[in-house]
């Protein structure tokens, strides 16, 4: 989500991803989540879908929701996170030259901030429930970059991602995502359809790095040998967290 003044979410965008609303002839796709090797859920994918051009500009909507596999024993949807990286093809005032995790601390997001978490903000318990601060933790997230005709050519790329979270070790583990976005011209905007993250070490790494830089402390670990022998120590670890948060 990058709303700015300049370059970012205009009205139309932002309402409607709040709404919900889909084009009629649109395809998802649908992302298997791996944690060690075992498949724990699904991540379906929705668009990104051109804008209309106005207001001086163009872009696209893009929505994502996520489910578990049942029988998971303690991994369960609180321990999730949505995170996403993006980039532009060309410096752009106000953001890095480089790969960054969107939002970025402090980051303006309508009329409020982004909080300092690494985690997307924008996202809801339904695609209609979409909300600027819901947090990252909810099963829906929804963004709609928008920039003006005057930075044309331009290419905005995402990856958003599902991970399990550990907040008392600031750590996070990636089970899967996607890479998708637009590229602008003078004519409007060109959706880049959405494709599966390649994972491995090199991915990691390089996801690590970009997290490293705008959220230090936090850590992208390596996936066990085995997911069956994590899911309860991951459990545990967040279960405490729970209570921690709950008490304070």
């Amino acid at each position: 989500m990058l709303p700015r003044i300049g370059f970012g979410r205009l009205l139309p965008p932002i309402l409607g991803l709040v709404l919900g609303l889909l084009p009629a002839a649109g395809k998802a796709l649908a992302v298997d989540l791996f944690l060690g090797g075992l498949r724990v859920g699904l991540l379906t994918a929705e668009g990104p879908f051109a804008t209309a051009g106005s207001s001086g500009g163009a872009g696209v909507n893009f929505w994502a929701t996520r489910s578990l596999e049942a029988g998971l024993g303690s991994l369960d949807e609180g321990d999730l996170r949505w995170l996403q990286r993006a980039s532009f093809s060309k410096p752009v005032e106000g953001f890095p030259d480089r790969a960054f995790i969107d939002p970025r601390p402090g980051q303006a997001l309508g009329g409020i901030r982004a909080d300092g978490e690494p985690w997307y903000d924008v996202s809801g318990p339904t695609r209609a429930g979409l909300s600027l601060s819901g947090g990252g933790d909810d099963p829906w997230v929804g963004d709609g970059p928008f920039a003006p005709f005057s930075l044309a050519p331009l290419e905005f790329v995402a990856e958003t991602l599902v991970v399990v979270a550990d907040a008392l070790r600031k750590e996070a583990r990636i089970l899967g995502g996607v890479r998708w976005g637009y590229a602008l011209s003078e004519l409007g905007a060109t959706p880049i359809a959405a494709t599966a993250l390649p994972g491995g070490a090199s991915y990691r790494e390089s996801l690590a790095a970009t997290l490293a830089l705008d959220f230090p402390g936090w850590l992208l670990v390596p996936e066990p040998a085995s997911g069956a022998l994590l899911l309860g120590g991951i459990g545990a670890l967040a279960a405490v967290s729970r209570i921690r948060h709950h008490s304070v």
